[in-house]
């Protein structure tokens, strides 16, 4: 997702279905395997890590689409100014509704940009939430297998520990 190309929105959200790990539920008295715990937090960290690269990314990208829209506002204003002021390209003969149609004519590549950038600025708002969200979500995931590596003393560490409460 290079910023000077359009974001692949399928591969997107593939790479953001990734980014996630699945938590066994041990049943009772079904054997809770700290090095399981392990190996699972693991993950967890390294899909955190990534989605946090993902939405890094994400934020650059929304950053210079505001900044490109900020700057073409800024050009449409200068260019209707222009124009209406200017007597060479739009006579002084043509008033009201007409003289405005023809500004939005000429400046209707402007504005069409401006669209596009509108329409890409929320897609890009949009995905990078849904990046927020999964990345809530690992937090939780982490947060809940310290919990219960928790509840395994570091002695049960080279066993497991029974689901039992």
């Amino acid at each position: 997702m290079s910023s000077t190309t359009n974001v692949n929105w399928e591969k997107f959200y593939a790479r953001l279905a990734t980014l996630t790990v699945s938590l066994p539920t041990p049943g009772d008295g079904e054997v809770i395997n700290p090095a399981e715990i392990a190996s699972l937090m693991l993950r967890v960290q390294s899909k955190r890590d990534a989605a946090d690269q993902l939405y890094q990314k994400l934020t650059r990208l929304l950053a210079e689409t505001k900044r490109r829209l900020d700057t073409l506002d800024h050009t449409l204003r200068v260019e209707r100014c222009s124009l209406q002021e200017d007597a060479t390209l739009i006579p002084d003969s043509v008033k009201g509704d007409n003289r405005r149609a023809r500004i939005e004519w000429m400046t209707s590549n402007t504005s069409g940009t401006i669209a596009l950038l509108k329409a890409r600025k929320s897609e890009l708002e949009l995905a990078r939430d849904g990046v927020a969200t999964r990345i809530k979500t690992l937090e939780t995931a982490k947060e809940t297998l310290n919990a219960v590596r928790s509840l395994i003393s570091p002695s049960a560490f080279g066993g497991g520990y029974s689901g039992r409460r």
